[in-house]
């Protein structure tokens, strides 16, 4: 593969990702296809100026033992040290090729030794001169460093950059407008809420003063109660439906599932169940609104779409994976329809792409669709 057919390459499929790690496998294996390497690692910082690196995802095409094994011992590097390779090129700002296997993976030269690592290669992603991220690369063979292979890693560097930096935007975007999301229903249920209940409860009392002095008015002031409650009622709707997931509530995603479930089956007809396998530990209402409008547009789709009558939504939590299935016996998803996502599919996948999570969707036998979400302890939304 040429330099421009591997930048445009690369370019392809940053724009044709959902989400960040679908970008950077592609990436990792359009780069390894060329050079060649044989497998690869993407380190990130965990935040904007920060200068810790934390293994966020890696290629690794077949099943090697050996492989795994350094992959592992690559997780432990917390935090990087400054002469590991990741952290010498997060330093430098510079990529590195070398044969020199015990000197640049000192933290990990038992595995690599294992593993047959002959040749490594790192290159930073950058935006401006700021790091993001690190890409490491490892080949059973000694490979030089054909000419312009620095020019030619930089240039990849600088377009990963833009992507890591795309992403991040994206999501700081959605948080903000989240919390403020948060902010207004917290408002309408702090603030509103309690000033109409206290309106309601003085028109009824002053309905009954008037009706024990028999006078004309009380029908007038109960009236005035009445409707006073329904703008609680709906007061109060508006703000779950704004933020479904209660404020600073450990179950609060499973309730809200729970309802959404009990809501879909006395609504619309449906038997919509909820299941629940652990408790998902996520860093804010936030991620955890973001699930259940995932779970809540899937319901919505098997009712309005596949014309299903029974809809099972299950949620569960282990070993730092939250994952997220609604199943429904409806008419099932086409291939045209997988090929051509609508917007309510496409919501859902970039959703999930916020939180750094993996998407899919596809039908179910004997009939009917599944949707999974994963959100795995690499993404920004399990703790």
């Amino acid at each position: 593969m040429s330099r421009l057919a591997l930048l445009q390459g690369v370019t392809r499929a940053a724009n044709e990702a959902d989400t960040l790690q679908e970008a950077l496998q592609a990436a990792m294996r359009l780069v390894c296809d060329s050079i060649p390497f044989h497998w690869a690692h993407t380190w990130l910082t965990q935040a904007r100026n920060d200068a810790s690196l934390i293994l966020f995802d890696f290629w690794y095409p077949g099943r090697d033992p050996s492989r795994t094994l350094f992959r592992i011992a690559s997780h432990r590097l917390r935090p990087i040290a400054a002469d590991s390779l990741p952290g010498r090129v997060l330093q430098s700002g510079r990529p590195i090729w070398s044969s020199e296997i015990e000197e640049l993976l000192p933290h990990r030269c038992t595995e690599a030794r294992a593993a047959g690592i002959r040749t490594v290669a790192a290159f930073p992603a950058t935006v401006g001169r700021e790091v993001v991220a690190v890409l490491e690369f490892f080949s059973t063979e000694s490979l030089a460093a054909a000419p312009g292979i620095t020019e030619l890693l930089l240039d990849l560097g600088r377009q990963l950059g833009e992507l890591v930096e795309r992403k991040r935007l994206q999501r700081e975007y959605a948080d903000a407008m989240q919390r403020k999301q948060q902010e207004f229903a917290q408002q309408l249920h702090d603030d509103l809420c309690q000033d109409l209940t206290g309106l309601s409860l003085l028109g009824k009392s002053l309905a009954e003063q008037l009706r024990e002095k028999n006078l004309g008015d009380w029908k007038d002031a109960e009236a005035l109660a009445t409707g006073l409650q329904r703008a609680l009622e709906k007061t109060r709707d508006i703000a779950h439906g704004v933020l479904p997931v209660e404020f600073d509530e450990p179950q609060g995603l499973g309730h809200a599932l729970r309802r959404l479930a009990w809501t879909t089956t006395s609504t619309r007809g449906v038997q919509c169940r909820f299941t629940q396998r652990g408790t998902p530990r996520l860093k804010n209402a936030l991620v955890a609104t973001q699930i259940f409008r995932i779970a809540q547009e899937a319901v919505n789709n098997a009712v309005l779409h596949a014309q299903a009558t029974r809809v099972e939504v299950e949620m569960a939590a282990r070993d730092g994976i939250v994952s997220l299935e609604i199943r429904d016996d409806g008419k099932g998803i086409r291939e045209a329809d997988l090929r051509k996502e609508r917007a309510g599919v496409r919501i859902m996948r970039y959703r999930t792409g916020l939180l750094g999570g993996t998407f899919s969707i596809g039908p179910r036998k004997p009939a009917g669709t599944s949707v999974l979400c994963e959100i795995g302890s690499k993404s920004e939304g399990t703790t």
